[in-house]
């Protein structure tokens, strides 16, 4: 898995904890419910796929959109205007290729972006999404 790096650590007077605290806080109050699906394949020893089992949950997230000035300001990677990036509690269970629904519309994990560390903590973790266009 590609992580792309997003932000330098950042030295904040705040404990880290407090930080991921408030976020999850900010997530619980303001965040958009989404709804997660996990696609999970098992392979048998020839590589063939034998299953696939589609999950479902919600999660809160904070989503923000990608325009021209975040392709000129942040690295974040393949990144297209329209795309979103996704903001989610450091401890969500979120994969590359796994599909997020929100606003009625269907979106592709692409990629990750390194979530920002605060004296080596990570306080969140950021995704790129890209609408599904099938």
């Amino acid at each position: 898995m590609r992580v792309v790096k997003m932000v330098t650590e950042r030295n904040a007077n705040k404990d880290a904890s407090e930080i991921r605290k408030h976020f999850e806080e900010y997530l619980d109050t303001r965040g958009t419910t989404v709804t997660l699906r996990k696609n999970t394949s098992t392979y048998d020893s020839m590589g063939r796929m034998t299953a696939n089992t589609i999950t479902e949950s919600t999660i809160k997230a904070d989503i923000q959109f990608v325009n021209k000035w975040t392709i000129d300001k942040v690295n974040a990677g393949n990144v297209q205007v329209g795309d979103g990036m996704l903001f989610v509690k450091y401890n969500a269970d979120i994969s590359i290729k796994d599909e997020v629904e929100f606003n009625s519309e269907r979106w592709h994990v692409e990629s990750q972006i390194e979530g920002e560390p605060v004296r080596g903590v990570i306080v969140s973790k950021c995704f790129i999404v890209r609408r599904n266009t099938q």
